[in-house]
Order: structure tokens, then sequence, then C-alpha cells
């Protein structure tokens, strides 16, 4: 894994598939944290339910499960 910054891409998926957010993160240094809104392309809070996260960098990607309950 390389040591500079580099770009990131979060994008949160239903359970059905369908991609509901995406955002894009430039110069993240290793091992740095971001933030994403759950707010949806059309201004709305994501409802409660089960998502899936894929974090997409140069050097691979991750999936983990997302609960959202308010």
């Amino acid at each position: 894994i390389g040591s500079g910054p580099m770009n990131v891409r979060v994008r949160i998926y239903s359970v059905s598939g369908r991609k509901v957010i995406e955002e894009n993160f430039n110069q993240v240094m290793p091992g740095q944290s971001v933030m994403v809104t759950l707010i949806n392309a059309v201004g709305r809070e994501l409802s409660n339910g089960l998502y899936f996260v894929r974090v997409l960098t140069p050097y691979g990607q991750s999936t983990i499960k997302l609960l959202v309950l308010h």
C-alpha cells in the first residue's frame, strides 16, 4: 500500500442492489477516516434498513454491511 494521498470512492447500495449514495474523496492519506452523509441524491435521509457500503481505492475495494436505524 502506498504512503501518499489517494482518491477514495464510497458507494452505498440498497439490499436490492440499487446505488443510493456515491461520494468521492480526494487526497485521503492511508489510515485517514472519511465521513459520508447519509442523504441520497434527492436530498432525503436514508430509510431504516440494511445497506452495503463499498469503499474503492487504487489498491482495492472492500464491502461492509450498514444498518440504519432512526
